[in-house]
């Protein structure tokens, strides 16, 4: 059997467990709780958004569906695009 001078995996896994304090986690932990309030902060909407269902003939949502998609939108975009169409005609 060959001796390998590199140290084994799991030699070096338990030695970082070992060597890991309570206070030591906690600030790991803590540093994990900043970066990922950095990260949601910095890809966070500049508006907040709202999720809705919405129930329909299948026809008409097999339509809206195939607009979406023609038109390259979310379903959210075509609706508000839908929406002011809809005010801009009518007036309101």
């Amino acid at each position: 059997m060959r001796c390998h001078s590199k140290t084994h995996p799991e030699t070096s896994r338990q030695s970082a467990v070992n060597s890991l304090t309570q206070d030591r986690f906690a600030d790991l932990v803590q540093n994990e709780r900043h970066r990922l309030t950095e990260l949601r902060e910095k890809s966070a909407p500049t508006e907040p958004k709202r999720q809705m269902s919405i129930r329909m003939q299948e026809e008409k949502y097999l339509e809206f569906r195939a607009l979406c998609r023609a038109m390259r939108r979310t379903n959210g975009e075509m609706l508000s695009e839908l929406i002011d169409m809809f005010l801009a005609n009518t007036g309101i």
